[in-house]
């Protein structure tokens, strides 16, 4: 049992032999993979292994770092900051949308190497699963929906990432996360789950 009580704690799996699998969601015992099985409580952020890890939040803001290997992370609820370190990784977007209290930040988005999954159920305009359709992204400094389908939209200048449900710029985009400003991201840089 790992008990952080008050502050801010991070537990690490540096030291793991195989990849792990950890959510800080669940306060009971959970079988972690290369790490046995861990009990986690009052934990904020996750530092994970050399190996291909796992790594979901909670709904506080939390840190969640992948080092080596290709991690998937989840920040579930809460303003959290992903760093996916080295590897191909997946940033994973599950949750109820809301842009002052569920917007992570990306630190070291690759455009080459990562990706940002996109679940359906949460963002329900993109009705295809698999990669975005090129027609569904807009990227461009002060962006905003220019037609019917712009449904992802980054601001190269900020780094914003913004979901416009009507894609039409009609409603107001919500920011769901924020990466480097001036990549080129394109839609194949997502893909829907």
């Amino acid at each position: 049992v790992m008990d952080g009580g008050a502050g801010n704690d991070t537990v690490s799996y540096a030291y793991a032999t195989s990849a792990v699998d950890v959510t800080l969601a669940l306060t009971k015992a959970q079988a972690t993979g290369g790490s046995g099985t861990d009990t986690l409580k009052s934990i904020e952020n996750l530092a994970g292994s050399n190996f291909n890890d796992s790594l979901t939040g909670n709904d506080a803001a939390n840190e969640l770092a992948g080092g080596s290997g290709n991690d998937t992370l989840n920040g579930g609820l809460g303003n959290d900051t992903l760093s996916g370190g080295a590897g191909s990784d997946t940033i994973r977007f599950d949750t109820l949308l809301n842009a002052l209290t569920n917007r992570d930040t990306i630190t070291d988005f690759n455009v080459v190497a990562d990706t940002i999954e996109l679940e359906n159920a949460i963002f329900a305009s993109l009705t295809s699963t698999g990669t975005l359709a090129a027609g569904s992204f807009h990227a461009g400094a002060g962006v905003s929906a220019a037609d019917a389908d712009d449904y992802i939209l980054y601001d190269s200048a900020s780094g914003a990432l913004f979901y416009d449900a009507d894609g039409n710029g009609v409603g107001t985009a919500v920011p769901f996360a924020t990466l480097g400003g001036g990549l080129a991201l394109s839609s194949s840089d997502f893909m829907v789950t």
